[in-house]
Order: C-alpha cells, then sequence, then structure tokens
C-alpha cells in the first residue's frame, strides 16, 4: 500500500447535541441516518443514562451489560462509572488504528466514547466510516480456526463439543477453497485438521439500519499489515502523526504488530468513504453504529499531557 491516503473529512455526517438537548429519539434518528453523534457537555452520568437508554431502545441492552462484565471479569480493562470501560494500554507514540469493536460472532452493535480528559498534543479519534459496496471485500480476510474433517461426519456430541469447549462451530467453520491456511494446529477431534486460517469475511445484519453490511471488525483489522500502512498513512497525510526526534518503526507505533499476519494489498481510500476527526474535550460523548464506522486513535508526545477516554459497547 502506497497511497497518500487522501479520505475526505466530512463533519456534515457529525451530529453534534448539546446535553441539555440530548434526548433519546434525536439520538436514534441521528444513528439511522447513519451518522455519528456527538453529545457536548455531559456528565458522566448522563453519558451512563444516555448509552443505556438508546441501547435499550435498540434491544440491545443486554448486550452493553454484558460487555461492561465481561471487561471487568477479563481484567485487560477496568469498569469506569456503569456502563463505561477504560481503553487498551499502549506504549509511548503507540497509535491504535482504525477498527470496528469485537468480531462477528461478539456482533457489537453500538460503539460509545467518554471523554473526561484530553490535554495532549495529539490524542484525537479519527472515525472512518466503511464502504459496504468496496471491492476490498474481495481480498480482506477474517483470521479464525477452521477445521477439516477428512471426509468425517461428526456425532452431535462431537459437533457440540466442537462448539462449547473449541470455538468451532460446523459446517461454518468448516475448511473451504477459499480459505488461506496460516499454520495447522493440534486437532481436538479425532481424524480431522484443525488450521489457523485466513476467511472471507461474511456481512453482518445492523440493527440499527435493517439492513447487512460490510464490517471491518477488529480480528479483520488487526491481521492485516496493510491496514497499518494505511492509518499511517493517513495519519502523515493529515500531518497527525506525533515522531520522536530519529523516528520509529512503524512496528513500534502499532498496537497490534503482534496479531498481524498477512498483507491484502486493501488501500484506506478504497475501503472507506469518509473520515471524522475529533479532538475530543471533557464532557464530550460520542455515539455511532459499531457496524459502519471504525474508530482508531492518534498518538501523541509523551509528557505533553494526559488522556483519558473511555469506551462503552453493546
Amino acid at each position: 500500500m502506497t497511497s497518500n491516503c487522501s479520505i475526505p473529512e466530512d463533519t456534515s455526517r457529525l451530529h453534534i447535541i448539546p446535553s441539555a438537548s440530548a434526548e433519546t429519539a434525536l439520538i436514534l434518528d441521528a444513528l439511522r441516518a447513519d451518522d455519528v453523534v456527538l453529545v457536548r457537555g455531559a456528565s458522566a452520568e448522563e453519558a451512563d443514562r444516555l448509552i443505556a437508554a438508546v441501547a435499550e431502545s435498540l434491544g440491545l441492552r443486554s448486550q452493553l451489560d454484558i460487555q461492561t462484565t465481561f471487561a471487568s471479569v477479563e481484567g485487560h480493562r477496568s469498569n469506569v462509572g456503569k456502563h463505561f470501560m477504560s481503553v487498551n494500554k499502549r506504549a509511548d507514540y503507540q497509535f491504535i488504528p482504525a477498527h470496528s469493536e469485537g468480531t462477528r460472532l461478539m456482533n457489537m452493535q453500538l460503539a460509545s466514547l467518554y471523554c473526561y480528559e484530553n490535554t495532549t498534543d495529539g490524542g484525537e479519534s479519527v472515525l472512518l466510516q466503511t464502504n459496504s459496496d468496496s471491492p476490498a471485500w474481495e481480498r480482506l480476510r477474517v483470521r479464525n480456526r477452521r477445521i477439516d474433517l477428512c471426509g468425517r461426519t461428526l456425532s452431535p456430541a462431537e459437533t457440540a463439543a466442537a462448539k462449547m469447549m473449541h470455538q468451532i462451530n460446523i459446517p461454518e467453520s468448516v475448511l473451504s477453497e477459499d480459505d488461506l491456511i496460516l499454520e495447522e494446529q493440534p486437532s481436538p477431534i479425532p481424524r480431522t485438521k484443525l488450521y489457523d486460517a485466513l476467511s472471507k469475511v461474511p456481512p453482518t445484519y445492523s440493527r440499527i439500519l435493517g439492513r447487512d453490511v460490510m464490517v471491518y471488525w477488529d480480528d479483520v483489522a488487526s491481521t492485516d499489515f496493510d491496514s497499518v500502512q494505511g492509518f499511517f498513512q493517513l495519519l502523515k497525510a493529515n500531518g497527525l502523526l506525533k515522531m520522536p526526534p530519529g523516528g520509529l518503526p512503524l512496528k513500534d507505533l502499532d498496537s497490534e504488530h503482534p496479531r498481524r499476519a498477512w498483507h491484502s494489498g486493501i488501500s484506506y481510500e478504497t475501503l472507506f468513504h469518509r473520515k471524522i476527526t475529533c479532538k475530543l474535550i471533557p464532557g464530550d460523548l460520542i455515539i455511532m453504529n459499531n457496524l459502519t464506522w471504525t474508530h482508531s486513535a492518534v498518538n501523541w508526545t509523551p509528557g505533553s499531557g494526559n488522556r483519558k477516554v473511555v469506551a462503552a459497547f453493546a
């Protein structure tokens, strides 16, 4: 990927609402137009109330509660308030490339960011709207487990055990000719073969829009070396990238480098319609469709200030 990444900035898709006027119906109308909502001047308590009300209206309240509980149980994030959680920690100068939170299996439909503090010389949130009609989807792949049954027909007990104990769903997880094999793994099922593979990305139904969309899930974006290259070029082209004297190799800037496995050859310009760049200030609450809008975080110079932005998903 060698592009300069000229994705248009489009603030017309940012629906700004003062906190005093932030009603659930207004937020839902904006989301159904596939706009990003920015509530200004919200207290932490108001942010919790609004994200809960929006999730409830979309039939996602149980998912919101599950994600909050999951964060505290897993320990990779800490709860902040009732529904929000801390973002993943990263090293100096690292950025977070664009992605939709989670995986297709997790099916998180709604994403929200809330700002407590952001006094750094960077730390912008870049939101990019995914193009479901892009030819890039023919090349993009999601990393997952694939099983070759080697002519076997699994018993109902074996099928159930594969799903519950090993997250292998039959027939969805059966190896196909379109899959790209990364490596073979020990198979838990006798007389079968298990692979770490890259497979085509299927569409996901959006409750907010009422139709299928293509989603740039975390496990799609984070496996692809060309994804981080595209984000790096985007930051450079827009004057957002922060670097120390002497620079750093791309792998040291990339929060997801250990997970990357292949080069898709896709370009950000093909994958995304537009972007919205937000330098969040205290009291800013972002609410958006997690399926159609990706989120990302720009890096900053260590010691330039503090950034506390928390997230909620449903």
